[in-house]
This record gives C-alpha cells, structure tokens and sequence, in this order.
C-alpha cells in the first residue's frame, strides 16, 4: 500500500462518530536490529537508495536500507521522515508514528510533518498526542483546510464541541468543497437537535460527494427528526443492494417507515439486506423485531431462530417469546 493510499484511508474516514483513543507511551524506540544491510556511503546516497527501491516496489529492502541508516545517521531528520513513511506503506503504524516523532523531536517542525504525525496518531488511537499534532499544523498553515478540518475533529473526540466546530467552520470558509466537513457539521447539529441546520448542511454534503452514503443517511435521519419521513425515503432513493444493507442506511429507512406507520415496509427492507448479508445476526434479530411490529408472528419467529442461530442470544429469547404470545 502507497504512502497515499495510506493517507487517504486515514483522512476519509473524517471521524463522523468520536474515536476512542489511548495516551501513548513517551518513547520512541529505535528500529528493531534485523539483517545486516549494507547501507550506502553517506546519507544522501541512502535516501537515492531508498527512493530507486521505491520506484521499483522494493519496499522491503527500502525499509531495511532505512532502519540501518536510522542507527548510522541518528540525528538526519530526512532519513527518518522517509523511514516513517515507508514504515506506512508497511501499514507498520505504531512504528511510523514513533519515528516521526523523532522527525519532529530533531527539530523538523513543519506543518506537513505536523499534520502526517497528526494522522498516525489518530489511526494508533492516540487521541491526545492527534489533537496536539493537528493543532501545530493548522497554527502553522492557517489557510489550509485539511488541517483546520482535522484539528476540529480531533477537539470532538476530546469532548471540545464548540471549539471543534469552530475550526469546521473556519474550514468550510477556507475552502467550501470540502463535504467530510459540511457532514460533520450536519452531524453535530443533528445530535445537538437543530434540524433545519443539518438538512442544509448535510444537503451541501451530499451534493459535493453524491455517491457517499454517508451524507445521505445524516439528511435522512434529520428529514425524519423535523418530521419528513418522505423527504428522508426520498434521500434514500436508488441505493443499490449493498448500500442498503448497510446499518446506517436500514436504521435511516426504518425510522422513516416508522414514522409513516409503514411497519411491514420497514421489515422488508432489513429482509432484502438479511437476504443480501445472509450471516449478520444483528440484521436478522431486528428483521425479526419488525415482522413483530408488522403482525407477522411466524415470520418474526423464523428470523429471530435464524438470529439465534447465528450467535445472537437475544434471538432465541425472542423466538421463545413469540411462540409464547407474551
């Protein structure tokens, strides 16, 4: 996997929902000692290797011409950055971070160096160590969206809301095309109950990114809270199968279906994603909770058995239930 493949995984995931992250540990070991590599004259010479290996998909022997060069040159800050990404091609992570935070301790402050930081923090699950490298870069580069972005949603996952919205904000005036930042607007002001607020964002979201379901689900989920279950049925209109077996997208259909006392329209989208995804024990048990809503007994036992068959204990009480008639 590429250098931005690897950030592009990281940044696309825009932390819509708040990410549990741990405080790290201080130290910044040194590569683990591996086979003797016969490393070049000078430092310039190793990182000419390292890139020939790169363009030729010689990761692997990159990576072991850098991690020798790391113990010959301790103090060559260029050496390590390119230790720290070929360690993320390697989906290594923990080990990239730890040698950009070399990157950074020798003094390269930059906001890039900040920002790349930043991202593998977040993806170790570093929330503290994310804010405070998202932080840097953004205070670095102020006119740079991508880093007032994530500086806002690495405050969210810290809990500072109004302090995280303020640097989307201030993102979207940088530069208004960025969906991931009108859906995580749209989302905070759904949680936060301000209807028509997320309908506008989410709307602008959807516009600039069509194909992300995500901005759909936020904008139906909001049409249903201000009382438009149509609108939110409409959003959702034209999903392929895959799509609509996603958990986001049922709960967005059924909340609809719900609201129009539709029940047994609810039951038959969850039975189309059951059929779609035959081994979710989730899918099957709330299949089974709507042909209960719906009145269709023997049909709510069938998926509830089916539920309890695949691991989820919940659906063979509910099975139990049902033929009870309790």
């Amino acid at each position: 996997m590429n250098l931005a493949v690897v950030l592009t995984i990281a940044l696309g995931a825009a932390f819509i929902a708040a990410i549990v992250f741990l405080r790290p540990s201080t130290a910044t070991p040194e590569p683990d000692a591996g086979p003797a590599v016969a490393t070049p004259e000078t430092a310039e010479a190793v990182l000419d290797a390292a890139h020939r290996m790169l363009a030729e998909d010689r990761v692997g022997e990159a990576g072991a011409v850098l991690a020798e060069a790391v113990r010959t040159y301790p103090d060559d800050a260029e050496i390590r950055r390119m230790y720290g990404d070929v360690l993320m091609q390697q989906e290594r992570f923990d080990e990239a971070y730890s040698a950009y935070e070399a990157v950074l301790a020798l003094g390269e402050r930059s906001a890039g160096v900040e920002f790349t930081a930043g991202t593998l923090a977040s993806m170790t699950r570093q929330t503290g160590r994310a804010l405070e490298h998202f932080a840097a870069a953004a205070t670095a580069e102020p006119g740079n969206a991508d880093y007032a972005l994530y500086h806002g949603q690495a405050l969210i996952a810290q809990g500072e809301v109004d302090a995280g919205r303020a640097q989307l904000v201030r993102a979207t005036v940088i530069d208004d095309s960025r969906a991931v930042a009108w859906g995580a607007l749209a989302e905070l002001a759904l949680r936060e109950n301000k209807v028509s607020l997320a309908l506008q964002h989410a709307a602008k979201a959807r516009m600039l990114e069509p194909e992300r379901t995500a901005w759909r689900v936020i904008e139906a989920r909001a049409a249903t809270r201000g009382g438009e279950p149509q609108r939110a049925l409409d959003v959702l209109e034209g999903l392929d199968d895959a799509q609509r077996a996603e958990l986001g997208v049922l709960e967005a259909l059924a909340g609809a279906y719900g609201m129009k006392r539709e029940p047994a329209r609810a039951l038959a989208a969850y039975e189309r994603a059951v059929q779609y995804t035959t081994s979710d024990p989730a899918l099957a048990l709330e299949a089974a909770l709507w042909a209960e809503r719906a009145g269709e007994i023997e049909r709510a036992i069938e998926l509830a058995e089916r539920a309890g068959m695949l691991g989820e204990a919940r659906g063979a009480d509910l099975a139990s239930r049902l033929r009870s008639g309790d």
